[in-house]
């Protein structure tokens, strides 16, 4: 095979599937159609397997009546396409085939709009509208009514039946029995049963499925299929309001608008079959639909008959058009997937057309009689669709179940080994913690500790020892030891707590040297905390400060105060002032700053902040000042 011919072959392979597809969805259509034709209304509600009365027509014209509509009728059906064309009397001779003291049963299955039934002078019987019963575009209404024997008497066994159909409907009288009740029972309870009992409860249900989809649209809007699903199951609940035009007699002539307009329903339901089949349309176009059938059933109050009525069918068979052109071009089309779905949905769509083909014979007489099947035909259609987006959305929660559980215990799996994580990282936090501690402390005895002792040592080693050299040394060494032990041991950060420990160690050194100490803490914030390596600055920079003081200045007082100052950009600082008097002044023979002092503001920059030493005439004034927060 040459390379042309292999690069054609997926180009025929498509073109043979999309025929093939065609084909079959023409064939599906055909079947439609044959079944439309098949007596389904009679198989629905069979009637008595008895002889109808034979209906003569009183009135001197018995045409079906004017234009194309009339032209498509058969049977005793008319088209009332004038005002003197709405009503209809038709004869009966009652049969004489029970005992005359017999009650007998007039029963008319099927008519269209409205029947009255009256004695051969003119005596009403039956009136069908009195009784709550009226028909619709594509509801029948049925008759039973009683014939006693006095009654057949009185009227010479000739009855009148006076059929009416609104202006431009159509007006049909169907077969009409007269029996026993037990030859009739059986058709009566069938026939009941499908109109009083199920066709109610289809109202209900449909009702609430359209509820439904309105709530699915809120919760769940972002998604377009409920806005389809909402669109189709709103029309084809408004159309069966026709059922309690007996409670609310005004809602007659809204029944016969919202009838007419209820084709949009059927566009909702073809895009909501095209999100079934992967062609989701968009959720903007069904909002417009929406908003168009509520404009169509405003405008139909401003139509005159006749142009409703042609709306009516435009509506009926664009419903059949647009629906067969699914069936056509998107039933057959499957995927694996969703073969079934797609398999029921076919077959629900057969059955969809079918019901629209029947109902149309049976409204022109092609059917002698049935009841209309569209009504169950599609809400069977919309009660499954109703169900598989059901099922579709229990299949997406239970896949959000699924993977919430997968999820689940994925996280559960992290937390554990998370958890082992955090030990691990506590244990060797608390070990680094240890080390820094002991690094700390360590690094404090020598800075501290150990270069007094080297001096005591290097000083005791001398020929010519200074013994008082040696005593202050060892004080100090002694004082710094206690320092670093209080720093270690103290359990509050708090910067009063560390001031507090220096007071508490200078007040009796100082009163022992006869030094008054002058000590200010007012001015002080109280929430001021330092880390213990801040605190222990801290104390070493006003220790060194001090013993500067007392060995160099030989002061009479020393003032020391703290209070909390804001710099030039607003930030909070604290400032910590020593400030000795009454001794020497500065010494112009000694360095301006030694090593003491650069150790000092050494410190003070560990804390961030900066160390001043300004002398005075009779002594000097040593100034720390560093950020008012926690120092690390």
């Amino acid at each position: 095979m040459t390379a042309q011919a292999e690069s054609r072959r997926p180009v025929f392979d498509r073109a043979l599937a999309l025929a093939l597809r065609l084909a079959a969805g023409l064939a599906a259509l055909g079947l439609s159609i044959w079944i439309g034709f098949l007596p389904l209304g009679a198989w629905l509600a069979p009637l008595p397997p008895l002889a109808p009365v034979a209906l003569i027509s009183v009135d001197e014209s018995g045409s079906y009546g004017e234009g194309w509509l009339a032209g498509l009728l058969s049977g005793q059906r008319w088209f009332a396409d004038t005002q003197d064309e709405t009503s209809r009397t038709f004869r009966l001779t009652i049969p004489d085939q029970v005992a005359p003291d017999e009650t007998r049963y007039l029963w008319v299955p099927h008519f269209e709009q409205r029947l009255a039934v009256l004695t051969g002078s003119g005596n009403l019987l039956h009136d069908s509208i009195a009784v709550g019963l009226r028909g619709g575009p594509i509801r029948n209404a049925s008759a039973l009514v009683p014939l006693p024997p006095e009654v057949i008497q009185a009227s010479g066994g000739v009855l009148l039946l006076n059929v009416q159909a609104n202006l431009n409907r159509i007006g049909a009288p169907g077969p009409v029995y007269v029996a026993r009740w037990g030859d009739l029972a059986t058709s009566v309870h069938r026939l009941r049963l499908l109109e009083n009992t199920l066709r109610p409860a289809m109202f209900g249900a449909l009702l609430f499925l359209a509820i439904m989809s309105v709530g699915f649209v809120v919760l769940r809007g972002s998604d377009p299929t409920y806005y389809w699903l909402a669109g189709a199951m709103i029309p084809y609940a408004m159309v069966e309001t026709g059922l309690i035009t007996a409670y609310f007699p005004a809602l007659a002539q809204v029944d016969d608008r919202i009838f007419a307009v209820s084709g949009i329903g059927s566009l909702q339901l073809i895009g909501l079959l095209l999100t079934f089949k992967g062609r989701v349309p968009s959720r903007r176009n069904s909002v417009a639909l929406f908003v168009l059938y509520f404009v169509l059933v405003v405008a139909t109050f401003f139509m005159s008959k006749p142009a409703l009525v042609q709306v009516s069918a435009l509506m009926a068979l664009g419903t059949a058009l647009l629906s067969a052109l699914f069936l056509v071009f998107f039933a057959v089309e499957t995927r694996p997937e969703r073969r079934l779905i797609d398999l029921a949905l076919t077959v629900s769509l057969i059955m969809f057309i079918a019901g629209i083909v029947h109902d149309l014979l049976l409204k022109f007489g092609a059917h002698e009689s049935g009841v209309y099947v569209f009504r169950y035909v599609s809400f069977i259609m919309l009660t499954g669709i109703f169900g598989i987006v059901v099922q579709r959305q229990s299949g997406i929660a239970d896949a959000l179940d699924r993977s919430a559980e997968r999820m689940q215990h994925r996280l559960e799996e992290q937390e554990k080994k998370l958890a082992e994580y955090h030990r691990r990282e506590a244990v060797a936090l608390q070990s680094r913690a240890a080390e820094t501690e002991r690094q700390r402390i360590t690094a404090d005895l020598h800075d501290g500790m150990a270069g007094y002792l080297a001096t005591i040592v290097a000083l005791s080693e001398h020929d010519d020892p200074d013994d008082g050299e040696i005593s202050n040394l060892a004080k100090d060494a002694l004082n710094d030891l206690r320092f670093v032990i209080d720093a270690t041991s103290m359990s509050s950060p708090e910067l009063r707590v560390t001031l507090a420990i220096l007071r508490e160690r200078c007040l009796q050194p100082l009163d022992a040297l006869g030094i008054e100490l002058s000590w200010s803490m007012i001015d002080l914030p109280d929430d001021v905390h330092l880390s213990h390596e801040g605190n222990l600055q801290v104390l070493r920079i006003l220790q060194e400060a001090l013993n500067n003081s007392v060995r160099h200045g030989k002061p009479k007082t020393i003032d020391v105060t703290g209070r909390a100052i804001a710099r030039d950009d607003g930030a909070p600082w604290i400032e910590l002032v020593l400030e000795n008097r009454g001794g020497k002044g500065h010494d112009p023979g000694r360095p301006s700053r030694g090593f003491g002092t650069t150790n000092m503001i050494n410190r003070a920059k560990a804390l961030g902040g900066q160390f001043e030493l300004v002398p005075l005439p009779d002594g000097a004034r040593a100034r720390l000042t560093f950020p008012a927060h926690k120092q690390g």
